[in-house]
């Protein structure tokens, strides 16, 4: 027979992954201002917000992804990211906004969170975090050491999964920008200015452990890029 503590674990459970899986408009607003708020609020500068819509449009088309909901937004902060938020909101900060220095390099920004979009991995990356919830909670009750564990294979599986869903909007922004009319080399030039801000800082501040985070920036990665524009990889790393 199920005890009080165990029914209240598992409507915590089923409540943590119908806000994951399928949340109320009402929350998703909320968590949204939230988000907005901890990146300073929507920068007010209506030009520049113009021109990253009108290239974000414009590779929407190419990647023949609906247009007619999707909005694009300028951050207040000064650190370098980007954001797919949604199925039709893409976020980018005003650090990583002054990093670029041509349309062309904007676009390889706004080309590459479009392809988390195209790929579904918003929807993706929730299922993961509720598959990790689902691991976490059935190793919890196994004592100290199997809560650790269960940490440990959850973050791990959750590592493997992000970078496996860059390798594959790495892949569909080149396609993206050849179809917009874009320069491909654009996105190697912009992953070589982060990749020489995270070798100047030496990986040591708060926001630069941030942004590799959600966008992990290394040699690897921008070899892979390099064969995705010459032809000679055509499908990301799985």
């Amino acid at each position: 027979m199920i005890g009080f503590t165990e029914l209240i674990l598992i409507l915590v459970l089923s409540a943590s992954l119908y806000f994951l899986l399928k949340p109320p408009v009402w929350y998703n607003k909320s968590k949204r201002r939230a988000f907005i708020s901890q990146y300073g609020g929507i920068a007010k500068q209506q030009k520049l917000q113009d021109l990253v819509a009108s290239i974000g449009l414009n590779i929407a088309r190419a990647a023949n992804y609906s247009a007619e909901t999707l909005e694009f937004q300028i951050l207040r902060s000064p650190i370098p990211n980007a954001f797919a938020w949604d199925s039709k909101t893409v976020f980018l900060t005003m650090g990583l906004f002054d990093l670029t220095e041509s349309r062309d390099e904007l676009a390889a920004v706004l080309a590459h969170e479009i392809g988390h979009l195209a790929a579904g991995h918003p929807k993706a990356r929730a299922m993961n975090r509720a598959k990790t919830i689902l691991l976490s909670s059935a190793f919890s009750g196994m004592g100290w050491v199997m809560s650790r564990v269960g940490s440990f294979v959850s973050n791990a599986e959750a590592a493997a999964y992000s970078r496996e869903q860059e390798s594959e909007a790495d892949c569909l922004s080149i396609s993206y920008l050849r179809h917009g009319g874009y320069d491909p080399s654009a996105a190697i030039r912009v992953l070589e200015k982060l990749h020489r801000l995270r070798k100047a800082s030496g990986e040591s501040t708060n926001s630069l452990q941030e942004l590799l985070s959600t966008h992990p920036v290394d040699n690897e990665r921008i070899t892979m890029i390099k064969k995705y524009i010459t032809g000679e990889a055509t499908q990301w790393p799985q």
